[in-house]
């Protein structure tokens, strides 16, 4: 997996973890918890594997970037206000993808 693609997971896993300075500030209040740093583990691990299940034998940003909601989704922790307003993680990563540029 290239470097590249590694820091990418890792930026999108950064950007929970501290969600005032990447998100819109509406969004970002309703994070209590982000992932946790073996999120960036998960992701290259299950990158390499749909890589595989595709045929290749590299990665490439799609394969990060589609695999975000199933890795982020249960890694986040949503404080009550975003449960009354209706805000669910699928929401919060849609907004994490917005927020990194893909290399």
């Amino acid at each position: 997996m290239d470097r590249g693609l590694v820091e990418y997971a890792s930026r999108l896993v950064n950007v929970t973890r501290e969600p005032g300075r990447h998100l819109p500030a509406n969004l970002a209040r309703l994070v209590e918890y982000g992932a946790s740093p073996r999120a960036t583990l998960a992701f290259c691990r299950t990158a390499r594997a749909m890589a595989v299940l595709r045929g290749r034998d590299h990665v490439v940003p799609d394969d990060v970037a589609r695999l975000a909601h199933r890795v982020l989704r249960h890694r986040l922790i949503l404080g009550f206000e975003a449960a009354s307003a209706r805000v669910t993680p699928d929401v919060v990563v849609d907004a994490v993808l917005r927020a990194v540029r893909v290399p």
